[in-house]
């Protein structure tokens, strides 16, 4: 461990902070959403703006990777998610959909890059635990985010808030540069990417069924982890009849669950050598605690919806690092980054379909209830495809 835990470090840091940028609007929305001229519900759309850049910018990771290494194709990615936020401060509509492109852009590239990096390091005994590591600076830039946006918002504005994000997404990039030349090896300049390199994805797809299954969980588990993490906080203001403080406490007692089951889980399918049977429980928790919410948070008091909200991510959010490192057990050789790719594709386009879903159920019910009740059939649904592994 202590060989891998530089690398671990600088790629946690990485992933919490493009989290961090892209869990800030759902956070925010309750505070801009008049600045920008949109209901509050209308984050659905903001966010599957994003998570289609994602897909699209997943879908390049591969090459990008290998042009430039995985540190440094990090790096490009925080520079463009700190101008995302930045634009998205103007408050501007066509200037936010635009800086919901580059969010998504920037995020997309980075798990299958820190993947890579990682893997080549980790001994195989320790692959989902490195992972879920490095997984859990997802929800720690939910944790942060939900603990200090709301208030900075309140004190100094929310444009504020989002520009100090921006600012955090440079100074990163600035940092991981003394690491760069140790943990990227280095690469040959090519003038473009091979067609084989960047249709990969599919190839895998098409010829790994293990892989094409575990896409399959990616894209279910991906779109009901982003209906809690985009609609939770308005739904606790909304139906919970909390303050903005409050549930943005909620969301970060939501990533903490996270951060801790990514930990939890991540060993337990280390030490069990059965990470499908844990992926296939957590989709089962993950669709009991969606149908707690919906019957819980109306009528809970403020603790019990704060422990309501840890205990969701510690099942909705804590899949991540088990599936990547199933992902990399199953990648043929020399083709980590790729099949990872191939997952994140499949995820991010999960998380564009299950908000924009919930939007459209939640216009025609005019009730939340059916948006987490889409939430829940998505994680049983995983579950399901995992039942026989």
């Amino acid at each position: 461990m202590k060989a891998i835990l530089p690398a671990l470090a600088l790629t946690f840091a990485i992933q919490a902070v493009l989290a961090a940028g892209i869990y800030a609007p759902p956070v925010l929305v309750a505070a801009a959403h008049q600045d920008v001229g949109v209901p509050a519900s209308a984050v659905g759309i903001f966010t599957a703006i994003a998570y289609l850049a994602a897909a699209l910018g997943s879908f390049m990771a591969g090459p990008l990777v290998a042009r430039l290494g995985p540190v440094r194709a990090s790096q490009v990615c925080l520079v463009v998610s700190g101008f995302g936020l930045a634009i998205i401060a103007s408050a501007s509509l066509p200037l936010v959909v635009l800086g919901a492109v580059f969010l998504g852009a920037a995020y997309g590239p980075a798990t299958p890059a820190s993947s890579q990096l990682l893997v080549a390091l980790a001994p195989n005994r320790l692959r989902a635990t490195v992972l879920s590591l490095k997984q859990t600076g997802v929800p720690a830039g939910g944790v942060a985010v939900g603990a200090l946006l709301p208030a900075v918002s309140f004190a100094f504005g929310w444009k504020t808030g989002v520009l100090m994000l921006a600012g955090s997404c440079t100074l990163l990039a600035v940092v991981c540069e003394p690491m760069r030349q140790t943990l990227d090896r280095p690469v040959a300049p090519v003038p473009s990417p091979r067609g084989l390199e960047l249709w990969e994805p599919l190839r895998l797809v098409r010829e790994h069924a293990r892989l094409r299954e575990l896409a399959m969980v990616a894209f279910l588990y991906s779109g009901a982890q982003l209906c809690f993490a985009t609609y939770l906080v308005i739904y606790l203001v909304e139906v919970g009849n909390l303050g903005l403080v409050a549930a943005g406490a909620g969301m970060s007692a939501f990533m903490a669950g996270g951060i801790l089951g990514r930990v939890v889980w991540g060993t337990v399918a280390d030490r069990s050598a059965r990470g499908s049977r844990v992926l296939s429980a957590l989709g089962a928790a993950s669709c009991a605690m969606a149908l707690a919410l919906i019957v819980v948070i109306p009528r809970a008091p403020l603790g019990m919806a704060i422990g309501l909200c840890f205990l969701c991510g510690v099942s909705a959010i804590a899949w991540n690092g088990v599936q990547l490192a199933e992902v990399a057990r199953h990648a043929p050789d020399g083709r980590v980054a790729q099949a990872t790719a191939l997952s994140m594709m499949s995820s991010y386009l999960g998380v564009v379909a299950a908000p924009l879903l919930f939007w459209l159920l939640h216009m025609a019910t005019l009730s939340y209830a059916a948006g987490f009740a889409l939430s829940a059939a998505f994680s049983l649904a995983g579950a399901w495809i995992l039942r026989s592994r």
